[in-house]
């Protein structure tokens, strides 16, 4: 007759088990467990646009016209909806009171960002943000034309973009491009078509 293992002699093989890894592996499943304990995030706080004028996808938006478009810190970016021109000037500015949490950090202002000085890892991972000189989380705006990408951060003040030729505009939470799966919550941003100069 058999009977039931043990609870010892279970924890016994587990033991050994891990006893038979290499070190290497080891590192990486106490890393593993040690984040994992702090990966449980803060939810961030989601809310209805600011006005109830949506960007339109495709759309042309008339000079002194303001639109909204949600961009999600999850996503590797978020592509501007409206058909954008050669000439064109926009404004991109954030409305206040927003936030949003990249993995297990405190919510953070999309304008202020996290600097990261507190976490080994993030100051690690600092030069592999799509805009490393700039704190995580801020929102950033990347324009692409003529076969260029230049990618800016919108600031307290907004940022003014002028399309010199046939462009595409994207919008993106400031993080290393592969870990953006880890962020959470949204932002709204207002976007407003200028006079041309």
């Amino acid at each position: 007759m058999q009977t039931a293992p043990s609870a010892t002699s279970a924890f016994r093989r587990a033991q050994m088990a891990i006893d038979a890894r290499p070190p290497g592996r080891l590192a990486a499943l106490a890393l593993s467990a040690l984040l994992s304990a702090c990966a449980a995030p803060v939810p961030a706080t989601d809310s209805a646009p600011p006005t109830d004028a949506v960007c339109v996808q495709g759309g042309r938006l008339p000079v002194g016209q303001t639109c909204q478009v949600r961009v999600e810190a999850a996503r590797r970016e978020t592509p501007l909806p409206l058909a954008l021109a050669a000439g064109d000037r926009y404004r991109i500015d954030v409305p206040g009171g927003q936030q949003w949490n990249d993995w297990h950090r405190l919510p953070v202002d999309p304008l202020a960002g996290d600097d990261g000085k507190d976490s080994l890892p993030m100051k690690l991972g600092a030069t592999f943000k799509r805009m490393p000189d700039e704190p995580y989380m801020t929102l950033g705006v990347a324009l692409r034309t003529d076969g260029t990408c230049r990618s800016v951060r919108v600031g307290t003040q907004g940022q003014v973009l002028a399309l010199q030729g046939a462009g595409k505009v994207a919008l993106f939470a400031n993080d290393i491009p592969l870990l953006n799966w880890n962020n959470s919550g949204s932002v709204w941003v207002t976007v407003q078509r200028l006079p041309a100069e």
